[in-house]
């Protein structure tokens, strides 16, 4: 009607081509990890709160106890109509939990995601996964730190209850990782993660 044309452009509303979801990945990978509660708008309008309660790493004598987190998230995003989210993870498939003897040990992780949106929308998550390698934890009060390589295998079900369907993927994997912390002011660290996803007839590798 003015005979000009305007837009506006704001990058954190910003959404990516399929082809290039691996940028946002790779990104979201080198942001630091927050523990604690977050709240994070969702589009096209909602708010999600996540909360994180990591136990510390330990080490005393022979036993080693590592990559111990509960997670758990809440959210309702509002379009057409409303949809409510919730989550239950003890550890992550990227970060599992580990229970080592002198430095050999094993663990892994346990999540489940839900979605519900009036009338009949439910979708469901569970994803259950173990892990066998060496590592090791240090805590010396002042400073503690950890390390290790470890082999990776889990099973993601997939399930929409308003259609009937379902997939499953088998994954496996390999974690390195080593990382230190002095007095929660100064740390570093750096982690490895290769994985190999087969779902619906085809295979998937991924690697940070």
């Amino acid at each position: 009607e003015r005979g000009k044309l305007d837009f506006q452009f704001d990058s954190d509303k910003l959404l990516l081509a399929e082809e290039l979801n691996f940028i946002q990945q790779a990104l979201s990978t080198l942001m630091p990890q927050v523990d604690g509660l977050t709240l994070t708008p969702l589009l096209p309008a909602g708010i999600e709160a996540q909360l994180c309660l990591p136990l510390p790493d330990i080490g005393t004598g022979a036993f080693t106890l590592t990559g111990v987190t509960l997670n758990s998230n809440l959210g309702l995003r509002v379009g057409d109509g409303f949809e409510i989210r919730a989550g239950l993870w003890l550890s992550k498939p990227e970060r599992p939990f580990g229970l080592a003897v002198l430095f050999l040990g094993g663990g892994g992780w346990f999540g489940i995601d839900a979605a519900y949106a009036p009338p009949s929308k439910f979708i469901t998550r569970v994803s259950i996964g173990v892990s066998a390698g060496a590592f090791v934890a240090l805590n010396f009060g002042f400073a503690s730190g950890s390390a290790g390589l470890l082999f990776t295998a889990g099973v993601d079900f997939y399930r929409d209850w308003q259609t009937g369907s379902g997939t499953t993927a088998v994954s496996v994997g390999l974690l390195m990782w080593g990382e230190f912390s002095i007095l929660g002011i100064a740390s570093a660290g750096v982690r490895l993660v290769l994985r190999i996803t087969y779902e619906n007839g085809g295979m998937r590798g991924e690697g940070t």
